[in-house]
Order: C-alpha cells, then sequence, then structure tokens
C-alpha cells in the first residue's frame, strides 16, 4: 500500500528551514505546520527541536539543532547525517512553501485513508448505507484542514477594499435586495449569521427567497436547504418573485397568456441561475456534509436554511428541543465561519411573540415580537451576527389581504444599526416592498 508520504519533501521542508530559518518562519505561521505533517520520525523529531529552539530564542542552525536531537536520544553522527541530507535535497529556501504543499497533501490523505479505511469495515455491519454515509462524511469533515493564516497586508487590503466597497454599491458584503437592508445590515457578511425569526406563515421563508432570487440574479452562488418546502415550490416562487406575476391566479389556472409567458421566461431565467436547491430531509451531520461538498464543488457564496427547528433528530434523537437547537445552532455557525459563506437561518418564534386575539389595536405594539422569544433557544441569537424578527404590522388590519403591512426588525446587529424597517408583502407575487426607504 501507497504509504502516502513524500520523503524527498519532508526532508526538503527541514533543509529550506536550516538554510533560512528568518524568511521560513512566516511560511511555517502562514500555512500552520506542525509535527503531525510529518511521516518520517526522523524530520519530526527535527522539527520539534527547531520549534523548541525557536521557542526559547536560541539560534537555530544544523549546530544546535543536532545537538538538541542527540540530547533527545538519537545519535550524533546520524542526527547530524540526518540534516545534512536534508540541506543536500533542498534546491532552495525560497521553494518552502511548495515543499509544505506537498506535505499537506500527504497529510491530509493520510487521515482520509484512516476514516475511509475504518468505514470500509462496517460495509460488512447490520448499518444501513445511509448510516454508513453520514458517518463516513462526517468523519471526513472533522478532518482538520491546516488554516493559511493572512499577512498583515493581507488583513489591511481586506480592510480597505470592503470600505472601497461600501463607498461603492453602498454595502461592504453580499447585497440585500432591499436599500434599506442594505443601509442597516450592510449586506450578508461572509463567514456570518443572520436570523430570520417569525410566527408560522408570516412570510420569512418568502423573504428569504426574494434574497435568494437577487443574488442568483447578480451571480452570488447561493444554496437552499429547504426543508419545509419542496424543490419546485422553491423554483416555482422564484420565477414568480422573478416575473411578478399573480401566483395565486397561476395556480388556480386563470392566468392570462402572456402573464403565463412571462412566467415561463422567468422561470427558464432562475433555473440557470447558481442557485442550488436541495429539499432532502437531513441531520446536521449530512447538512454540513451537503454544504461542505457545494462549498467545494460549486464555491457557494451565500446558504439559506429554511428552517432549524425542521432539521432531523439524526443522533440527538433522545435530547430535548432546547439542546437540539443549541447544537445545530452552534454547528451551522462553524460551518458558516469555515466556510466563508453568507448564511440566512430561519427560525421560528414562540407564541408568546404575539399578540392575544382580544387586544385592542392601539394595544398590540406591547406584544411585538422579542429576541427571547426565539422558539426554543437563546443560542440562536448569541451565534447570530444579525438577527431580524418579522412581523406583520400590529396597528394595521390584515385579514384575508393581499398586500399586507410588514416589519422587519433588525434587532440584534453586532457592528452596525438596529432598528425597523417597514415594508409591504404583497402575496400575490411573492414579494416585498419598502414602504419608507
Amino acid at each position: 500500500m501507497n504509504p502516502l508520504f513524500s520523503e524527498e519533501a519532508e526532508q526538503a521542508v527541514i533543509g529550506a528551514i536550516l538554510m533560512d530559518f528568518k524568511k521560513s518562519m512566516p511560511v511555517i505561521n502562514k500555512l500552520g505546520l506542525g509535527r503531525q505533517w510529518f511521516l518520517m520520525e526522523s524530520c519530526a523529531t527535527a522539527f520539534n527541536c527547531i520549534m523548541d529552539l525557536h521557542k526559547d530564542d536560541k539560534i537555530v542552525d544544523v549546530l544546535t539543532v543536532s545537538d538538541l536531537m542527540s540530547k533527545r536520544g538519537m545519535d550524533t553522527i546520524q542526527s547530524n547525517q540526518i540534516l545534512l541530507n536534508a540541506i543536500d535535497k533542498t534546491t532552495s529556501a525560497a521553494y518552502l512553501e511548495n515543499y509544505l504543499e506537498i506535505v499537506r497533501d500527504y497529510y491530509l490523505k493520510r487521515q482520509q485513508r484512516a476514516v475511509i479505511t475504518e468505514h470500509n469495515d462496517k460495509l460488512d455491519s447490520e448499518l444501513t448505507n445511509e448510516a454508513i454515509l453520514a458517518s463516513l462524511r462526517a468523519g471526513l469533515d472533522l478532518i482538520e484542514i491546516p488554516q493559511k493564516e493572512s499577512t498583515a497586508e493581507e488583513i489591511k487590503t481586506m480592510i480597505l477594499e470592503s470600505h472601497e466597497m461600501a463607498h461603492k454599491e453602498g454595502h461592504s458584503s453580499i447585497p440585500s435586495r432591499f436599500a434599506s437592508f442594505n443601509r442597516k445590515l450592510h449586506g450578508y457578511k461572509r463567514g456570518k449569521v443572520c436570523l430570520y425569526a417569525a410566527r408560522p406563515g408570516i412570510g420569512k421563508t418568502t423573504l428569504a427567497l426574494n434574497e435568494v432570487e437577487h443574488m442568483g440574479s447578480q451571480n452570488y452562488r447561493v444554496g437552499v436547504a429547504s426543508f419545509e418546502t419542496d424543490v419546485d415550490e422553491v423554483y416555482e416562487t422564484l420565477a414568480g418573485i422573478r416575473s411578478g406575476v399573480n401566483l395565486f391566479r397561476l395556480r388556480d389556472g386563470e392566468l392570462k397568456l402572456d402573464a403565463h409567458e412571462r412566467f415561463k421566461k422567468a422561470l427558464d431565467q432562475v433555473l440557470s441561475m447558481p442557485i442550488f436547491v436541495t429539499d432532502k430531509n437531513m441531520d446536521i451531520e449530512h447538512l454540513e456534509a451537503w454544504v461542505n461538498y457545494m462549498c467545494y464543488h460549486k464555491n457557494l457564496d451565500a446558504l439559506i436554511i429554511d428552517y432549524v427547528q425542521i432539521i432531523s433528530d439524526g443522533k440527538l434523537a433522545k435530547a430535548g428541543m432546547r439542546e437540539k437547537v443549541s447544537t445545530w445552532s452552534s454547528r451551522i455557525f462553524e460551518m458558516t465561519r469555515k466556510n466563508n459563506i453568507a448564511t440566512i437561518l430561519l427560525s421560528q418564534i414562540s407564541r408568546a411573540g404575539e399578540p392575544p386575539s382580544n387586544a385592542k389595536p392601539e394595544e398590540r405594539w406591547k406584544y411585538t415580537p422579542r429576541l427571547h422569544h426565539l422558539k426554543e433557544s437563546g443560542k440562536l441569537e448569541e451565534d447570530a451576527y444579525q438577527a431580524v424578527l418579522l412581523y406583520n404590522h400590529p396597528s394595521e388590519t390584515v385579514e384575508g389581504a393581499t398586500a399586507v403591512p410588514f416589519i422587519a426588525d433588525i434587532a440584534k446587529h453586532k457592528r452596525g444599526p438596529v432598528g425597523q424597517i417597514n415594508m409591504v408583502y404583497k402575496k400575490f407575487n411573492q414579494t416585498f416592498q419598502e414602504k419608507y426607504s
């Protein structure tokens, strides 16, 4: 069996470090080189000695490293020969990053082989193929991929580019369809979770799909994990948003021919956009595997999860709902950060967040939703970078209306303003309009 390592690359890494230690350290820190990357014990020992000398502010060269290796039990002649051979294998210290990429790749492949081998043995067990696949995906996802550290210059560039984008576009992240959202949220930030929370039937899914259609039309790549709405319904809504046709009449067969043609054209357009929808019932491990796969193969910019309370139980079947939602929130937060995508996470609000039926119109404002009404878990509020509470305007009659006065309340924003945005939800064509922009 191929041992999955390169003797030449591992030796060249040690050689390059010894040839120019001062210039090597930034590269080591940038790529996160660790002892576990080396399969050859001699190279791993040499690297440990190099890093210990550096930590003690001592000189790092062939003599000092060889001496420390000898003190740790290795033959003096052998340790000296190992280091000299490493230098001989090295073309130039300037190629250290290339050598490290080779060593890193083999290190990750060895971990992958271990996970795959473990699950290969499970094929003869009584486990179902779905259970084995879920476990395999989870095992592969748990492999810690060394992260490159950003240099000071890269950090400076990121900050200044976001400021320049804000100056030109009015937002510094993935843009919203709505000007008011861009002003308050500054767009949907990569690596962060924006929480949409509402009671059932208020329109949180439709609002999220309005954002999906806008992002897709701007060539942002969007994944949609829809646990409540079927794939065909998602695309139908997206086409309705884009075409502006009355979906009620479309479903009743009463739509005029020209409007129907407009809808079909819009459907072709949204199907060609970089929008990727799944309506499969998934537990959190399946969801993570799907997101990681889509981020790697489709290079996602944004993700919509609809909605957190109906993620399948999986291994948490015996846990209480509060524990489940807390766990799911943490895992979604981590996969969002790891994949550097902007996530819009939908959640329900408990019944405590709605006014009683006998409340007087002038008193209904007392019962508008608050963050503590998030259903089952305060962890959702803790993990969210932004939180938007959605509800019908409490002082205006909405029963039976097709244009509903609607409020998007930015209740949390870690680095920006909060406050209410007045909107109108036009149910007949699944769109929203800012009432005051």
